[in-house]
């Protein structure tokens, strides 16, 4: 019996995206590396659920000075409501909370979500090579984990991103994350935020209809 000649087409039938823009000279402009360390000396969360890193309370958006930040990154997820995901245009963005990271050497971003929100995401203050990159996890999690030879997006239970200076990363909030052990000599700082899309979900007829 001969060979079975065949094409093997192969689909991806669901994707994850993120997305990412450049806001270079951001960081600078608003003096953001000093802005996140005095509020976390100033409202600094005193728990220790992230490793011994240094987080302030997530009320960073009601102050003035990142108004610029809140601005930009409204605009962002905007275009990916209307131009990528293909939302109603009515809803509202809006930021619900928004706070300062910093990971400093030798600490680490235990893997977790961001509930109750539809999207996440991190402004980069500092970043590039020296420093380690934001990983995301595979939401589906199989029983079995066979053996590989290599890793694609079809066989990986994670995936990493390198992140660089004024780089604005969103995501969806129900995707893990974490952030391996800084091995730099380096504070590693941040600023992340949660957002929620207003407005009303599914349609009548559905009888699942709800307003958020």
């Amino acid at each position: 019996m001969g060979k079975e000649e065949y094409n093997l087409n192969v689909n991806s039938v669901f994707t994850i995206p993120s997305y990412h823009v450049k806001c270079d000279g951001l960081s600078d402009e608003l003096n953001l590396e000093a802005l996140a360390r005095e509020e976390i000396s100033n409202n600094r969360i005193s728990n220790d659920t992230q490793g011994s890193l240094d987080q302030s309370y997530p009320e960073l958006y009601l102050r003035k000075e990142v108004r610029p930040l809140c601005d930009k990154i409204v605009h962002v997820v905007k275009r990916i409501s209307n131009e990528v995901l293909f939302f109603n245009t009515e809803y509202e963005v809006e930021i619900t909370a928004m706070w300062a990271n910093i990971q400093k050497p030798h600490t680490q971003f235990d893997r977790h979500k961001h509930r109750n929100n539809m999207f996440a995401g991190v402004f980069y203050v500092t970043g590039g090579d020296d420093f380690p990159p934001i990983q995301f996890w595979n939401p589906v999690d199989p029983q079995l984990k066979p053996d590989t030879s290599q890793n694609n997006q079809f066989n990986s239970l994670g995936c990493t991103l390198p992140t660089t200076k004024d780089m604005l990363l969103i995501f969806p909030a129900y995707l893990e994350h974490s952030v391996a052990m800084n091995t730099s000599d380096k504070d590693r700082i941040s600023i992340a935020f949660n957002i929620m899309l207003r407005g009303e979900y599914d349609k009548r007829e559905t009888l699942q209809m709800t307003s958020l």
